[in-house]
């Protein structure tokens, strides 16, 4: 196995593996065509049964890897005599390479994945890869997106499959999980020395789950906050938020491309819907807890990010307005109900049509009496002198 270094000065322990040769495939075809093209050739070739293939006899162990992982481990294998800590035994002080705040509870765990933005998989200050010099086992890699990106945590055996090999009969279908769990279990452990343990579990319901001992998933984490927040109190909860939101780096799975993210489920949401909405609904309490805790500024920079995203959502344009009346921020009110006024416009008007008057498409009555009291309060303390 060969290694390449990143060229700059804070990416030099950055392990680059280059992908497998061992299957010629046609130039022209897609790149997400081709890794699953391989892996089903792979697949075929067992027949629903594991192949060991041996890896290269050259690659020296990374020793300084190896002890990191190890100690790792052995405190949540063994050494640790405790229970394991709480959603909110950990402070927040970590910070990923941006400067941004992550939560620091994650990094207690051998192997991380990062779901939000680009597909990632680390073991420290290690990227992880599906790729080997003894073929690419691009399938046992979208098992572990998969299920990382659960909400749940688990799914059963019967929906990974459909999502996996949505054409494939479900015996075949199954024969090609488990050879594909025994190579995303072999490629991890040759990434990371003295990883132990099952990572993927499958009960005898046929319930898939990952192994919370060995791999932690930001988006399980994300909804786990998220969930734990609406029953602390104000204080805890305002943190369970903000580390929620820490995680939240972008979509989910932006890339590479996977069909089933774009699945509708029975909600009529696909996952990265569903998690965007969760986004949204974090973000919003989190802005209301700052607006009872008398600060509105905070709530600002939230209810702002929102309607970034979403213009058009008026209960959020509501909620600010209520803050710049409390900041008495006129030219803040007047200019953000001038967007939401213009984005519903947008939406809803149609260029195409020439009787379609954009005029006619105006923010909801409540939300219009919102913006006039907001306006009325600001304009009534200006002319007495009072401070805002």
């Amino acid at each position: 196995m060969r290694e390449a270094y990143a060229g700059s000065p804070d990416q030099t322990d950055r392990i680059v593996i280059a992908p497998s040769q061992a299957i010629a495939l046609d130039d022209q075809e897609p790149r997400q065509d081709k890794r699953r093209r391989t892996s089903d050739v792979m697949d075929e070739a067992t027949d629903g049964s594991a192949v060991d293939i041996a890896a290269p006899g050259n690659q020296e162990p990374d020793h300084g890897l190896l002890a990191a992982v190890t100690e790792s481990v052995s405190r949540v294998n063994g050494s640790h005599a405790g229970p394991m800590p709480s959603l909110m035994d950990v402070p927040l002080q970590e910070s990923d390479g941006d400067g941004a705040a992550v939560d620091a509870s994650d990094c207690r765990l051998p192997i991380q994945v990062r779901c939000f933005g680009a597909f990632q998989v680390t073991c420290g200050d290690r990227e992880l890869s599906a790729n080997r010099s003894d073929g690419a086992y691009y399938t046992a890699w979208d098992i572990l997106a998969f299920l990382c990106a659960q909400p749940g945590g688990t799914v059963s055996r019967e929906r990974l499959t459909v999502a996996l090999w949505p054409d494939v009969a479900p015996g075949k279908a199954a024969n090609r999980l488990k050879v594909s769990l025994t190579r995303l279990r072999r490629m991890l452990k040759k990434q990371v020395p003295g990883l132990t343990g099952e990572l993927v579990r499958v009960e005898r319901n046929g319930v898939c789950r990952l192994n919370a001992a060995c791999i932690t998933s930001d988006a399980q984490r994300f909804m786990e906050l998220r969930k734990a927040a609406s029953k602390l109190p104000p204080a805890e909860a305002v943190e369970a938020f903000e580390r929620a939101r820490a995680l939240y780096r972008g979509d989910l799975l932006t890339e590479p491309y996977y069909e089933w993210v774009h699945t509708r489920g029975d909600d009529g949401l696909t996952l990265r819907e569903l998690y965007r909405e969760e986004y949204f609904r974090v973000t919003q309490r989190l802005a209301e807890q700052y607006s009872q805790q008398g600060q509105p500024a905070r709530a600002v920079a939230l209810y702002r990010d929102i309607l970034r995203l979403e213009p058009t959502l008026e209960d959020v344009a509501r909620s600010l307005y209520r803050c710049y009346q409390e900041l008495g921020d006129r030219a803040s009110l007047v200019r953000e109900h001038r967007r939401l006024r213009d984005a519903i416009r947008q939406a809803l008007s149609s260029p195409d049509e020439p009787d379609d008057d954009p005029t006619l498409y105006e923010p909801e009555s409540e939300t219009v009496a919102v913006y006039e009291e907001a306006l009325a309060a600001i304009e009534a303390r200006s002319a007495v002198g009072q401070p805002a």
